[in-house]
Parts: structure tokens; C-alpha cells; sequence
């Protein structure tokens, strides 16, 4: 039952959800009247036989007698003017039948009786009674104490475990867009859709409130950070299950998290979610990402499945919809009232909402705490302007004026790391990458600089997160990195500091591929060339564990931060791509070299991830007995240490490839083997699969083993899918949620200058 105080809306919230209401409780249509500040009307049903006037007092946690006097100040000699044929009034404020007897004797005779004045207890009785017009106005519901707290206990992951009053905060900037409905439209339609835009377009927040709304239809959350993995491993044939992808291609480059096949599990991820009723599945990532990975990935493209299909892409917003963002931040912030003056004067807003560059994350950080103070309030409007013509600027004068030159080096060493690092080695790279005049031997001291840091940067620049011992530091806003990395791009000096001073693998992949944007390159960009510095790092930093913590989620067993696995197959094809990118024969030569000493000084492990050394040493085509013998050594061990499905098909790929060029042995008995594996794994499959899409999802990956060997396992493929129909008569799927309706009562925005200018111009009458 609705029970809402209204407090989470706005004036001109209020003001909407007062005229679809009254709309539909007295039959008439009601618009908007455009006035100044005398005009004494905020809805208006203009007849022959006379006027209906509506207004709206929003007064949620005021006192009785400040509307009352308000009334009879303000808006009564403006009755005497206008002379309606009936005055209703609609507040926030809640009123007892007193109450309503006192405001009818004052506005008599234009309000008739008690029946004409709603207060907050009367709002809601209409809410009972029109439950449509309460899910249409999203905010509403958003904020309701009990979906507020299914957020908090069921889907906190999904709001990056914010607590309820940021939460509230949050949802209250919120403004409702058609990009809601043409989501909720294509998630009725698929089950799936893409969330797509640039930076700072509000993607994550428009996903937050879709996954929200199913949260509070019974939906289970499944969450993914790091890899679709985690949401295949959380997948239950049974259950509603709502599934959450935020940056699912990575947030500088496809190539940054597409890796081991996650395109495929993609892929069954989405065909999971499309065969069923009881999945919705929600991704979202950056435009030119999204761009890049299709014309790489033909899995992403697929006819049986075309993602096209399933984009929502948030370009732009109505001249309407911007209006409403600036009025939001503007309304529920601190923004002292001179700042405030300085936009409406010559009304400066225009040039914001109109501006080629609008950004509701820079709208976000002009209204906040640090943003408020980079600007003296007669110039706030002068530097809000400036930070639409060139965003960076947002960060650029906190990070030069207000940050201390061991948080610009923290943040710089975090911009060359994974997305999640673990807390301590941070420290590690951070302290060997300080200037020689700030490092200090003493651990004591050390620590305490650091964590003086963190307090710095903690909440603004980066954010972090603790799960049972570990602690994982990331950057506070995909922003943030975005300008810390393309400042280290853009200054060659400092990308050799921190290639230098690099204490982790991953910090010099992470340099190797920087572009001079500060955007990631699948491929290394030359921004970093073959050097002793290169080298010297390389050898620094090859047996050094991985940075990286993952968040895992386990089923019924809780969650936690893993590191990930260091991988030496994966670490020295890196080297050996490198080489051929920079056209490097030379550090080719000494990524052997240095294999060949940790081989024989820590014997290092050979898996199917070391094809990538392997094809660089054949396509460079020197004839070396010492990368020979190199490798035979590798394709030897690589054949006795073949186990899962990824194993055999990589392998199977590279040796249909490049069998010309290597001895592989008994190439009969390996068809054998591969033939013998996919048996067997079929059976594993169907033991352990949770349903029948399960099963078709692996026996898809299993086909491709077979194509990647070239042999013919049509029996196996037919033995899965006769398990899957069976497992599938068994399953019952919940009932199909039907098509998704659109409100028909939403009468949009308007892009007037003359309704934007009415909003505006409310803030100077505002009582916040």
C-alpha cells in the first residue's frame, strides 16, 4: 500500500504527479500554465462554463501554518483576480479534517469544501486507487521505503553498496527519460538489452533503475563485476533472475576484459536469457567500445542473435530532459542561492542545458561539494560554461590545486593498474614510484604517508572496498581515470617514471597499450617503445604476483576479493605480441631468452596460453636452432597438459594453423585424443549442467572444438541435445512477464523556452 511522503520530488515533480492524478480523478485535462510569479496558477482546465484551477504545494516537512498564511497572503487576492470556477489545492504537507476546514473558510468562496484540498495522506489514497500513475512516475516508487529496502537488502551490489541515505539522495537527481520505457520495451521483447553512450551519460544510473525495478517484482539479482563467468555460475532455471553487467566489454577497451572466450560466454549468457521467460539481462558500456567490439568479435554479431537489436543508446536527451537534470542538481543540492543567481541571470541556464557538451556528470560535480568550492558563486555560471567547453577541467583543478604530489602519484600508478587492486600492493608501486626526496625507508613512516594519502583521494578520486581481510582500491568515478590516464599520455616524461618504477606486470601492460587519449589499445600503441627501460621493467616485473583482486560471488557461501592467477603463457605472449607491434625482433630474442632462465631457475609452467610466444616466433621467421628447440620443448609439454574445453580448442586452432611449421608428433593420435575428450566431456556437461540452456550453451563451445580439429563429433553433439529437450520437458519455466505498456497518461516534456524558463524561475521562490 503506498505510504509516501513526497519528500525524494521536486516542485516540478510534485507538480506532474498532481496533474496525472487529478487528471484522472476529475476527468479533465489539465496543462501547465506558464506564469510569473503572480500568476497564481499551476494547472489550469479552461471551459465556457468557468475555470478549474489545481495548485500544487509542495510542503513535505513544513508546518500547517506556514501554507496556511501562504495561502491567504499570496494566493487569494490572485483568486479575487482570476475568479474560477472551482480552486483545488494538493499538498505534500499531511492535514487533518481541521486543517481542511481552515484552509476551505480561507479560500472561500473559490474552494467549495473539504473535498477540494488534498494533503499527503489523500495523495496516496489516489496512488491505491490509480496504481499505474505510481509505477509510471518512477522516482516515486523508487524511494518508497519498502523498495528502498529490498535495495538495500537484495540489490546493494547494484548500487555499489551505497547506504540508504545516498541511495535516496541519488534517486531524488533522478530524471525519467523515454529511455526507461524503450529499455523496459526491448527487456519485454528479448530479455536483454544494451545500455550504450558516452562517458558521464547516465548509463549506470538508468540500469540501476531497471535492475530496481524488477528487484521489486520478485526478481533475484545476479551481478557480474569482473567477467560473465560469475553470472553463468548464478544461473538457476527456476528462479526469476534479473542479471547485471555494468562496462560487461571493460571501460577503456574491449580488449581490456575480453579475454579466454568471454565473447562466447556472452553469448550463451544472452541466448540463456532469450530462451527463456524467467531471465532478464541488463549490460551496459561505453559507445566507441561497443563499436570496436563488434567489428572484432563475429560471435557479438550473430545473426540468431543481433544485439542491434537490443541497444539502447543514450545519445542525447530532449532539451526537456536536460532542463529537468540542471533543475534536480540545482534544487536538491547546497548550491548556495547567489550561485544559483548566477545561472538564472540573463538566463545563463539556457547556455547549459543547450550546450554541445552537456553532461549530466559534470551537471553532478558543478552541484557538489568539491565543484561548489572551485568557483566563487558570481562565477559559478562562467565556470560551469568552461567545464562544458572542456571537461577535463572538472578534475584538472582539484588535481593540480588540491591534491598533494604523493596523491597525483598515487592516482597516476593506479591509472597503469587493473581496474581493482589489492590495498597493499598499491603501496608497493606507489612508494617505489615516489620522488627519491619524499621515499623513506622506514616502514612506520612509510605506512602513515600512505594511508595520509588515501584519506586524500578516499570518497573523491578513489574508492574503496573491504570483504573479510582484503581490501581492493579503485577509481571513484570512470572519469577520474579517464583523465589521469590521458594526462599520462599526453606527457611522455611521466610514462617513463612509471615504467621505471614499475613493481607489477600489469603496470607496464597497462603503458604499453595507453594511447595518447588516455584510452586503451588492444594492441601496444607505440607510446612506449623497445628500450632498456622496456626490458628492464619486463625482467622486474615478470614473476611478480597480479595486482588484480576479483569480486566472486558464491552460491550460498557469500562473496569475496580473489586475486587473480599469474599466468606465464599469458604474460610472455604479451611480450612476444609487443614485439611484433613495435617491429621489435630484438625484444622477441630476450623474451626467449628470459623464458629459457625461468624455465631452468623456477620452473615455469607451460599451459596452451603460451601460443601466443609460439606464433610470434614462427611468423618472425628467423631460423634459430635455440627458438626451435624452444619450440618443440613447448609443443611437447603443451600436448601432455591438455584439460578443459578452452585447452583443446585453442590448441586444436593453433596447430590447424601452424602445423606446417612445428612437429606436433603423432597428429593421428592427437585427432583421437580430441575426438575421446569431447565424449567424455559430454557427459560431464550433462552431470553438471543446472538446465537445459546450460547444456546448449557448453555444447556450443564443445562444437567449436571439433571445428577447431576438424573432426567430426556430429554423435556427440547429438547426444547433448537430445539431454537438453529432455532436461527442458522437465524444467517449468514461471509464467512470461507479458509485454511491457508504456504510460498513456505521460504527457512528455516540453522543450519551450518558455515552460523551461517557468521551472528555472521557481528556484528563486523555492523553500529549499
Amino acid at each position: 500500500m503506498p505510504s509516501h511522503t513526497f519528500q525524494s520530488l521536486s516542485d516540478a515533480d510534485f507538480e506532474e504527479l498532481c496533474r496525472d492524478l487529478m487528471q484522472v480523478r476529475l476527468g479533465l485535462r489539465l496543462q501547465s500554465f506558464t506564469k510569473g510569479r503572480d500568476g497564481g496558477i499551476d494547472l489550469l482546465h479552461a471551459s465556457r462554463d468557468g475555470d478549474t484551477i489545481v495548485q500544487c504545494k509542495h510542503y513535505c516537512g513544513s508546518k500547517f501554518s506556514n501554507l496556511k498564511s501562504r495561502l491567504k497572503r499570496e494566493e487569494l487576492p490572485k483568486l479575487k483576480k482570476l475568479k474560477p470556477k472551482r480552486y483545488i489545492v494538493c499538498t505534500s504537507l499531511g492535514l487533518s479534517p481541521d486543517n481542511k476546514k481552515a484552509l476551505v473558510e480561507v479560500l472561500d468562496p473559490f474552494c467549495g469544501s473539504t473535498d477540494d484540498v488534498y494533503g499527503c495522506d489523500d495523495l496516496n489514497g489516489l496512488l491505491r486507487d490509480f496504481p499505474k500513475i505510481e509505477t509510471a512516475h518512477h522516482k516515486l516508487w523508487l524511494t518508497s521505503s519498502a523498495v528502498l529496502q529490498r535495495i538495500l537488502k537484495n540489490g546493494a551490489a547494484v548500487w555499489n553498496e551505497m547506504e540508504e541515505e545516498a541511495i535516496s539522495h541519488k534517486l531524488s537527481l533522478y530524471v525519467q527519460t523515454s529511455a526507461f520505457d524503450d529499455a523496459m520495451e526491448k527487456l519485454s521483447k528479448f530479455r536483454y538489452c544494451v545500455i550504450s553512450g558516452n562517458p558521464g551519460i547516465g548509463k549506470t544510473t538508468l540500469a540501476q533503475i531497471l535492475v530496481t525495478r524488477f528487484l521489486d517484482d520478485g526478481y533475484e539479482l545476479v551481478s557480474a563485476r569482473e567477467d560473465v563467468r560469475e553470472a553463468l555460475d548464478q544461473l538457476n532455471s527456476k528462479k526469476k533472475q534479473v542479471i547485471y553487467f555494468d562496462d560487461f566489454l571493460g571501460r577503456s577497451s574491449f580488449g581490456e576484459r575480453l579475454s579466454k572466450n568471454e565473447d562466447e560466454g556472452i553469448l550463451r549468457l544472452l541466448k540463456s536469457a532469450s530462451s527463456g521467460s524467467n531471465k532478464r539481462v541488463i549490460l551496459t558500456t561505453r559507445e566507441y567500445i561497443l563499436t570496436e567490439a563488434k567489428q572484432r568479435y563475429e560471435r557479438l554479431n550473430t545473426p540468431d542473435l543481433d544485439l542491434a537489436k537490443c541497444i539502447v543508446e543514450l545519445a542525447k536527451y530532449t532539451r526537456g530532459n536536460r532542463a529537468k537534470i540542471l533543475y534536480n542538481h540545482l534544487y536538491f543540492s547546497d548550491v548556495p542561492k547567489a550561485s544559483v543567481a548566477s545561472l538564472l541571470s540573463e538566463q545563463r541556464y539556457r547556455r547549459v542545458i543547450d550546450h554541445p557538451s552537456f553532461s549530466p556528470r559534470i551537471i553532478e560535480w558543478m552541484t557538489s561539494e568539491m565543484g561548489r568550492a572551485s568557483a566563487a558563486p558570481a562565477k559559478f555560471a562562467e565556470e560551469f560554461l568552461a567545464n562544458l567547453d572542456n571537461p577535463s577541467r572538472i578534475w584538472q583543478h582539484a588535481f593540480e590545486s588540491h591534491l598533494t604530489a604523493e596523491s597525483r602519484c598515487l592516482l597516476h600508478v593506479l591509472a597503469t593498474m587493473p581496474q581493482r587492486v589489492d590495498l597493499n600492493d598499491l603501496e608497493i608501486a606507489w612508494n617505489a614510484c615516489l620522488p627519491l626526496s619524499e621515499q623513506t625507508t622506514a616502514p612506520g613512516e612509510t605506512r602513515l604517508k600512505y594511508e595520509q594519502t588515501l584519506k586524500q583521494l578516499d570518497g573523491s578520486f578513489i574508492s574503496t572496498e573491504r570483504i573479510d581481510s582484503k581490501i581492493a582500491v579503485s577509481f571513484h568515478n570512470p572519469s577520474v581515470r579517464d583523465f589521469v590516464a590521458a594526462r599520462i599520455g599526453s606527457k611522455s616524461h611521466i610514462a617513463r617514471q612509471l615504467l621505471e618504477a614499475a613493481q607489477f606486470f600489469a603496470q607496464v601492460e597497462g603503458l604499453i597499450h595507453l594511447k595518447s587519449d588516455g584510452k586503451r589499445s588492444p594492441t601496444a600503441t607505440g607510446l612506449i617503445r623497445d628500450s632498456d627501460s622496456l626490458r628492464q621493467a619486463i625482467k622486474q616485473t615478470i614473476t611478480q604476483r597480479c595486482p588484480s583482486l576479483r569480486h566472486v560471488k558464491y552460491r550460498n557461501a557469500g562473496e569475496s576479493l580473489e586475486r587473480e592467477p599469474l599466468d606465464y603463457g599469458n604474460r610472455f605472449s604479451a611480450i612476444a605480441d609487443w614485439s611484433v607491434e613495435l617491429g621489435s625482433e630484438p625484444l622477441l630474442d630476450d623474451c626467449c631468452r628470459l623464458f629459457e632462465e625461468l624455465a631452468e631457475r623456477i620452473k615455469v609452467p607451460v599451459t596452451v596460453t603460451m601460443t601466443g610466444l609460439m606464433t610470434a616466433i614462427i611468423m618472425s621467421g628467423v631460423d634459430s636452432p635455440q627458438n626451435e628447440a624452444l619450440l618443440q620443448k613447448l609443443v611437447t609439454r603443451i600436448n601432455e597438459t591438455l584439460e578443459d574445453i578452452d585447452d583443446w580448442r585453442r590448441w586444436g586452432r593453433f596447430v590447424t594453423q601452424h602445423g606446417n611449421a612445428i612437429d606436433v608428433g603423432d597428429y593421428s593420435e592427437l585427432l583421437s585424443r580430441a575426438a575421446a575428450f569431447c565424449e567424455e566431456e559430454a557427459d560431464v556437461i550433462i552431470s553438471n549442467a543446472d538446465s537445459a540452456d546450460d547444456i546448449g550453451g557448453w555444447a556450443s563451445e564443445l562444437e567449436d572444438v571439433g571445428k577447431a580439429w576438424q573432426i567430426d563429433i556430429f554423435r556427440t553433439l547429438q547426444y547433448l541435445h537430445n539431454a537438453a529437450n529432455e532436461r527442458r520437458s522437465e524444467e517449468r519455466s514461471g509464467p512470461d512477464e507479458g509485454d511491457y505498456e508504456r504510460p498513456s497518461f505521460r504527457s512528455g516534456e516540453s522543450d519551450s523556452d518558455d515552460v523551461i524558463g517557468r521551472l528555472f524561475e521557481s528556484l528563486r521562490f523555492s523553500r529549499r
